[in-house]
């Protein structure tokens, strides 16, 4: 009996040193991590925040804590620490033309803080400079003309899984072919072609991107279960990576994919796992809410899914061979080259670029990666290692450029508005300056055939989580650092 009580108050003395040395541990990271460095006399003026820590609201509501800076400040710029980081926020004319102009500022290692990566600046920035060369080649005609075929394919065999009548939520249910037309592009047609694949590897990015929070940010180092669960997943998804090369290998089997470009350059499973990951997270985190939210927003005003499915029957009409003329739409659309998705759907653009403009109210990180002051407006500057937060939202859904910018109005961008080009850097939809979006021109083609073999093969309404129609769908509203739990809403669909 002595004995139990004896391992009982060991385990329990263990335990107590063992919870003693982890506070003792996290309070030494904690005081280390969040040493502010001065800022120099001339930053924007100071926005407080608690003590150590700074502006942590940063991490859980940055569009509120942006808001705050801004009405604090008569220049449009602000500053505030962030754990040990100098940050500022911009919203003025030249501080944003800076943002997106200046070689300097770094978005890996801006976005690389905020996800407790903060301390790999160097190899954040070397990746990414690896990675653009890869993504441009993947972006060329010569590989994205063949993918044309199959990227319909795919569209139209998920929209057979459907049935001919019912209920989806599209921010699920498009989300999911974004996904498939995505992973095929980035990463192998053996992950696109298996449904438990997709499905895992979905689960494993959605595990990933949850992984990033409070917690993680002060204390990256700490094994917490959202940091475990996170390198679960990285594990995960490299083994089904380096299953498929091992069967390649095996086999003798080459594809054409993004995979094979990519083992022929010599890169490391690691580094294929880390690019298939970066491509999904850019994919899913704006082409799929996009996608999903245009088709809301066609059933919400007619007037706009007529025009938009007229001129689908032109497009059809003119590539569609003989013998298919009098076939249904959808089957005629198949005949489109990439051609005639890039430059026959004026009016379908017109409505993606007006829900993108919605849609993507999102912060945008930079890094000041130099080892000098850089002015961004008149006197003010951000200091070396300085971090930069600007928000699309601040100019997208600003009144003074988009007339009453909470409408979904596509013709405000029509040559007699032209509000998108009233000034500089006012439509950042698809980045601009130094970093535009360099997979721009594939999301562009997934989400217009996403979005015109839908309309052409059904017609459905919008419902909102009771079944009722709803005449139009609220504004997305500002997004955060993660994947954006959207609405419940649901597309009432019968085929056509």
């Amino acid at each position: 009996m002595d004995a139990i009580h004896g391992a009982s108050f060991l385990t329990a003395q263990s335990l107590a040193v063992a919870l003693l040395t982890l506070v003792v541990v996290a309070g030494i990271g904690l005081i280390t991590t969040v040493q502010h460095p001065p800022f120099p006399s001339n930053s924007p003026p100071r926005l407080s925040g608690l003590p150590l820590l700074g502006r942590i609201d940063t991490l859980t509501k940055p569009w509120e804590m942006f808001q705050r800076g801004l009405a604090a400040s008569r220049t449009g710029n602000f500053s505030f620490n962030l754990g040990q980081y100098q940050v500022v926020g911009i919203s003025s004319d030249a501080a944003r033309d800076t943002f997106f102009t200046n070689p300097h500022f770094a978005p890996g290692a801006g976005y690389g803080v905020i996800f407790g990566e903060g301390r790999d600046d160097e190899l954040r920035s070397q990746n990414e400079k690896i990675a653009m060369p890869k993504i441009r080649s993947l972006m060329t005609t010569e590989r994205l003309e063949p993918a044309i075929p199959q990227m319909m394919a795919d569209v139209n065999a998920r929209l057979d899984e459907f049935g001919s009548s019912g209920s989806v939520n599209p921010f699920h249910a498009i989300q999911k072919i974004v996904f498939q037309l995505t992973i095929r592009k980035i990463g192998c047609d053996e992950i696109a072609d298996d449904p438990k694949l997709r499905t895992q590897v979905l689960n494993v990015v959605e595990v990933t991107d949850n992984g990033h929070a409070l917690a993680t940010f002060l204390f990256p180092w700490l094994p917490l279960p959202k940091v475990l669960r996170k390198i679960w997943s990285s594990v995960t998804m490299y083994r089904i990576v380096r299953r498929v090369v091992r069967d390649r290998e095996a086999t003798g089997r080459r594809g054409k994919d993004a995979l094979q470009m990519l083992l022929d350059n010599g890169d490391s499973v690691q580094s294929i796992v880390e690019f298939i990951f970066g491509g999904l997270f850019a994919g899913l985190g704006n082409s799929g809410g996009t996608s999903a939210w245009l088709l809301c927003h066609l059933a919400a005003h007619p007037e706009w899914m007529a025009r938009v499915r007229a001129e689908l029957a032109q497009l059809g009409a003119k590539y569609a061979p003989a013998e298919d003329r009098q076939a249904p739409l959808a089957k005629q659309l198949l005949s489109v080259p990439m051609e005639g998705w890039e430059s026959g759907v004026p009016t379908l653009e017109l409505c993606v670029r007006e829900t993108l403009r919605m849609y993507l109210q999102a912060p945008m990180m930079r890094k000041n990666m130099s080892r000098d002051q850089i002015v961004i407006d008149k006197d003010e500057v951000v200091a070396p290692g300085a971090v930069m937060l600007f928000y699309s939202g601040a100019v997208m859904m600003n009144p003074e450029i988009y007339k009453d910018p909470e409408v979904w109005d596509p013709t405000r961008y029509l040559p007699d508005r032209a509000e998108d080009k009233s000034g500089q850097h006012v439509w950042v939809g698809w980045g601009c300056g130094k970093h535009p979006c360099r997979g721009m021109r594939f999301a562009k083609l997934e989400q217009s055939i996403i979005a015109a073999f839908f309309v052409t093969r059904f017609e459905y309404d919008l419902l909102d989580s009771e079944g009722r129609k709803v005449v139009e769908p609220p504004r997305p509203g500002p997004r955060g650092f993660q994947l954006t739990k959207q609405p419940e809403f649901y597309l009432n669909y019968r085929a056509v």
